[in-house]
């Protein structure tokens, strides 16, 4: 069964995010979505999200939820996962990174603002956000739709996921390091 999934925190999720993963899952009937966070573990904060996707034609025999782990079993919760889901419009930062990480590409709406840009700017630096990010809702469930139907080809770019984003700007910390010196020496020039 083909597993959407999502480990960013709750407060991240709201009527955007669920009017779109409901979207993605009536696209795809017969995946599932798969969210872990440490909120699972508590049932006044698990009711209500299971509630928002059920509210909106979502069967909770669809939905998975897992509590908190050691951030080592956390990260291992993704070999579960075959497509990430990131909320809108505040989206997911260390959480992208992450499942990025961990070998499993984010699908993302791309926002307006910082929040809702950094997953896009992340599959941007690894030349991804063509085939993960979208400006609008449907361009996400298309995405979805077309991933979902396209289990080997994700598979195959899973494989070299976290030697791309090794070999990506996003690991290059010296350089990263270099260009904040750079614009600080600017700023102090100018100031």
């Amino acid at each position: 069964v083909f597993t959407f999934g999502t480990f960013n925190r709750m407060d991240k999720l709201g009527a955007p995010t669920y009017d779109l993963w409901a979207a993605i899952l009536t696209a795809v009937p017969t995946a599932r979505l798969l969210i872990k966070t440490p909120e699972m573990d508590r049932p006044e904060r698990k009711a209500p999200f299971i509630e928002a996707l059920v509210s909106r034609g979502i069967a909770p025999g669809r939905l998975e939820c897992r509590g908190k782990t050691v951030h080592f079993d956390h990260l291992a919760h993704y070999r579960d996962v075959d497509l990430a889901l990131d909320p809108t419009p505040h989206g997911g930062g260390v959480t992208a990174l992450e499942a990025l990480w961990m070998g499993v590409p984010v699908l993302t709406k791309t926002g307006t603002w910082i929040p809702g840009r950094l997953a896009t700017s992340f599959l941007m630096a690894l030349g991804l956000a063509r085939d993960f990010a979208a400006d609008t809702d449907q361009g996400v469930v298309e995405l979805a739709v077309k991933w979902a139907a396209q289990p080997q080809a994700l598979a195959a770019l899973r494989q070299g996921l976290r030697q791309r984003l090794q070999a990506s700007p996003l690991a290059d910390v010296a350089g990263y390091t270099r260009d904040v010196e750079r614009c600080y020496r600017a700023m102090w020039r100018a100031w």
